[in-house]
C-alpha cells in the first residue's frame, strides 16, 4: 500500500532536482555568459545578476512566458542520453575492460562516445522549437571540439562520486591496523566525512562547474545564431537567440575560447544554485517526515 506513494514522492524528488539541477543551471550558465558580455560596456553599478539566482522569480517568470512544461524541460532526451551512457558502459565493461575496478574509465568513456546526443539534451533543454533527435546527424569536426569537454566533465563528476567511498576504505584500513580506541575511531569517521565533502565542494567548484559551463557554450555554439532559446529576454518579450547570448564572431567555439568565457563568478552562482537546490529538497524531506509523523 505505501509503495506508490513512496515512488511517487520519489519522482517528484527526481523531478525538483533535475529542474534546479539540469534547467535552471543551463539557463543560468547562458544568462551569466550574457550578464558578462553586457558587463563590458556598463558599469559596475548598472550591472544585473541573471534573473535564474533568485528562484521564485525565475519560476514565475517561466511559468508565465513558457508555461509548466519548462521545468522538465528536456527531459525525454535527458532519459534517452543517460540511458543509452548506461548501455555503452555497461557494454564496455563487458567486453574490452572486464573489471569492476575500471567503471569510471568505462563512464567517462562512454560519455565522450556519447557527446553529440548530450548536446541534444542541451539542445532539448535551452530552445524554445529544440529539433527532434532523428535530425541528429554525425559530425567529426562537432564531435572533436565536444570531446575535451565532455572528458573533462565526466571525469570530474566520477572524481565526485569516487572519493567518499575511497577516503572511507582509506579509514577502514587505517584503523584495522592500528589500536585506536572506540572513541578515536568514531572521531575519524566524522573527520573522514568532512575532509570527503570539502574535497567534493572543492571539486565541484573549480572543475565540474567549469566544465559543464564550458561544456555548454561549445554545444550552444554549435547551434543557428537565430535560434530562439528559453533565456528571458525582457525587453523584447521573447527568449533570447543564441547570437544575443554568445557575441563572439569565430564561432563555433573551441574548448579554449569557451574556457575563457567562463568566470568565476559564473561558478559561484552555480554553487548557490546547487546549495539552493539541496536546501530545498532538504525542506520537502522535512515536510513529508513531520506530515508522516502526524498521521502515525
Amino acid at each position: 500500500m505505501h509503495l506508490p506513494k513512496a515512488t511517487a514522492f520519489n519522482n517528484q524528488h527526481q523531478k525538483i532536482r533535475y529542474t534546479l539541477g539540469h534547467v535552471f543551471a543551463s539557463i543560468l550558465i547562458l544568462e551569466s555568459a550574457k550578464a558578462h558580455n553586457t558587463s563590458s560596456t556598463e558599469s559596475n553599478n548598472a550591472r544585473k545578476s541573471p534573473t535564474s539566482r533568485n528562484l521564485l522569480s525565475m519560476s514565475s517568470l517561466l511559468y508565465r512566458t513558457r508555461g509548466i512544461r519548462i521545468f522538465l524541460s528536456g527531459l525525454p532526451a535527458a532519459i534517452t542520453y543517460n540511458v543509452a551512457q548506461y548501455l555503452i558502459a555497461n557494454s564496455l565493461l563487458t567486453l574490452i575492460f572486464g573489471d569492476g575496478l575500471l567503471n569510471p574509465v568505462a563512464e567517462v568513456l562512454s560519455s565522450v562516445l556519447l557527446s553529440e546526443l548530450h548536446l541534444h539534451w542541451t539542445q532539448a533543454t535551452i530552445l524554445a522549437k529544440p529539433a527532434k533527435l532523428t535530425k541528429l546527424r554525425h559530425s567529426k569536426r562537432r564531435w572533436k571540439a565536444l570531446a575535451i569537454p565532455s572528458l573533462a566533465l565526466a571525469a570530474a563528476k566520477v572524481l565526485m562520486g569516487s572519493i567518499p567511498g575511497y577516503m572511507h576504505k582509506a579509514t577502514r584500513i587505517f584503523a584495522e591496523g592500528s589500536d585506536a580506541s572506540a572513541e578515536l575511531s568514531v572521531a575519524h569517521l566524522v573527520s573522514t566525512e568532512v575532509l570527503a565533502a570539502l574535497l567534493v565542494l572543492a571539486i565541484r567548484l573549480f572543475v565540474f562547474l567549469p566544465a559543464s559551463a564550458v561544456l555548454e557554450y561549445v554545444e550552444v555554439s554549435f547551434l543557428a545564431r537565430t535560434d530562439e532559446t528559453v533565456v528571458p529576454c525582457l525587453q523584447k518579450k521573447r527568449g533570447a537567440k543564441v547570437a544575443e547570448l554568445l557575441e563572439f564572431e569565430n564561432m563555433p567555439l573551441d574548448f579554449g575560447a569557451a574556457h575563457r568565457v567562463v568566470r568565476f563568478s559564473t561558478c559561484i552562482w552555480l554553487l548557490g544554485l546547487h546549495l539552493k537546490k539541496c536546501a530545498v529538497v532538504f525542506c520537502v524531506d522535512l515536510t513529508v517526515w513531520g506530515l508522516v509523523q502526524l498521521l502515525l
